[in-house]
């Protein structure tokens, strides 16, 4: 049987934004949630931002978004520890500049 790409998939009549999603031996249906938290040593682990997506949205097209969130919160961080996905090479350079 031949399937739509995932992203124009819909898995479920009540709820038609879900998305089927595969991230190494993960799979599920639903939505990423993406969470900011303080991690510097000496003061509490804190969630700080969070974001929810599409499960098929690219991780790297939240960085911007997780960025212009904490900055409106004044919650930025010094260091930015983040996941691969999250970054590329065209962020990577904007960010230097800003």
């Amino acid at each position: 049987m031949l399937y739509p790409p995932g992203y124009r998939h819909i898995h479920s009549p009540y709820e038609g934004e879900t998305r089927y999603r595969a991230k190494g031996s993960t799979e599920w249906v639903g939505y990423k949630v993406h969470l900011s938290k303080i991690c510097d040593e000496g003061q509490l682990h804190v969630i700080t931002n969070f974001e929810t997506t599409s499960a098929v949205e690219l991780d790297v097209l939240v960085t911007e978004r997780v960025h212009q969130s904490l900055k409106a919160k004044r919650l930025l961080p010094e260091e930015h520890l983040l996941d691969g996905s999250y970054i590329d090479a065209e962020l990577f350079v904007s960010a230097q500049d800003d």
